[in-house]
């Protein structure tokens, strides 16, 4: 996978949890619990960050990317629940 391919699959990423937690906020109910909610905020604040440290090609990247798919796996069990 090339260098534009990983940002722009996280641009994509964190376009995609913004448009879920918008979602959520229109169906109401338990999709607006504020951990549900917070959680796919973190999950597209995450994906911007790694994006913006590739695009920079940031020594300190390889740390941002640890941490993301954890935030990926945890938003994907909580939106199954």
């Amino acid at each position: 996978m090339t260098a534009q391919a990983r940002i722009d699959s996280c641009w994509q990423s964190h376009v995609m949890y913004l448009e879920t937690e918008r979602y959520c906020l229109e169906r109401g109910g338990t999709h607006v619990m504020p951990k549900h909610l917070a959680l796919l905020a973190n999950c597209a604040e995450m994906c911007q960050k790694t994006a913006n440290s590739l695009l920079r090609r940031s020594s300190h990247m390889p740390l941002s990317v640890l941490h993301a798919p954890n935030f990926v796996m945890r938003a994907q069990k909580n939106v199954r629940q």
